[in-house]
């Protein structure tokens, strides 16, 4: 299936909307909504990418994203997900200005960049998650609103997009960004190049290349070498291949330029990254 920019669904009869996917393909479905989401991972491991943001995600990823803000989970097993759908004025039009939901109101302005949950909050608001699904009424909104306040004020959570990126989302850009999101995604560990990506947008290489960095936050070739090394990180972690195998099956013909990109971005060398990891394992 295509991937495409995609909008919420018209609004359930209630304060917010609940969205149970179980997905078992590994579309890229790069898009963004008109709303708020708070989506938790139940089941599956892959890249989650949000504005400028690539990371791995896994069980019980949590994250908050505000409207208009692109996004999308990629994984190659069986996805399952909850996401929790909600406009700024579900309470009425100006309600989170008072200064009873200031923290609230603080927290979605927060989410502008995605919020990335961690530690005891994320497992304490993934449980009432869960238990908000079978909820209606009163109950089901008191639910709603204690994750919500748990959240704004949680001190374990992280921005993903940088500061400077800002989604470029008129109709014609969307189109070109989702074919080319879509290119990258199956082309990234072979042979990819910016020519063959700015044909595909219908744009010169020049002009693509301002566009691709205004709309991802990134170069072109940035964002290529991070999807790159994140896919060596997971081959590091799952399999006994050596460095030299996995740099080319992640993308790099060159062991030495592999090594230094992999430094740049994870700050070791992919031996150490590799022997942390194994360290960990076994505590």
């Amino acid at each position: 299936m295509k991937p495409v920019f995609g909008r919420v669904e018209a609004q359930q009869p209630s304060f917010f909307r609940v969205n149970h996917k179980v997905n078992y393909n590994a579309e890229f479905l790069w898009h963004f909504h008109h709303v708020y989401e708070l989506n938790l991972i139940m089941k599956g491991e892959g890249r989650r990418f949000v504005g400028d943001s690539i990371a791995h995600y896994a069980n019980g990823d949590l994250v908050l994203m505000s409207p208009e803000l692109p996004h999308t989970w990629h994984g190659v097993e069986p996805h399952e997900s909850i996401g929790l759908q909600f406009s700024a004025d579900f309470l009425g039009v100006g309600a989170l200005e008072h200064p009873d939901w200031e923290h609230i109101h603080s927290l979605l302005g927060r989410s502008s960049r995605g919020l990335d949950f961690k530690g005891r909050t994320r497992d304490a608001v993934g449980k009432q998650i869960l238990r908000l699904v079978g909820k209606k009424g009163v109950e089901r909104l008191a639910g709603f609103l204690r994750i919500l306040d748990a959240l704004a004020h949680s001190r374990e959570c992280r921005p993903l997009c940088s500061r400077e990126y800002v989604p470029v989302l008129r109709d014609d850009n969307e189109r070109r960004i989702d074919k080319v999101c879509s290119y990258i995604s199956g082309h990234y560990t072979g042979r990819i190049t910016q020519p063959e990506a700015a044909r595909i947008a219908g744009m010169s290489v020049s002009a693509f290349s301002h566009f691709f960095k205004t709309t991802m936050g990134r170069s072109f070739t940035d964002y290529v070498i991070e999807l790159r090394v994140g896919h060596s990180c997971k081959l590091l972690i799952e399999t006994e291949e050596s460095v030299a195998e996995i740099a080319y099956q992640s993308g790099f013909n060159n062991l030495a330029n592999f090594n230094r990109r992999f430094a740049d971005l994870k700050q070791v060398s992919p031996k150490a990254y590799r022997r942390q990891f194994m360290a960990l394992a076994q505590i």
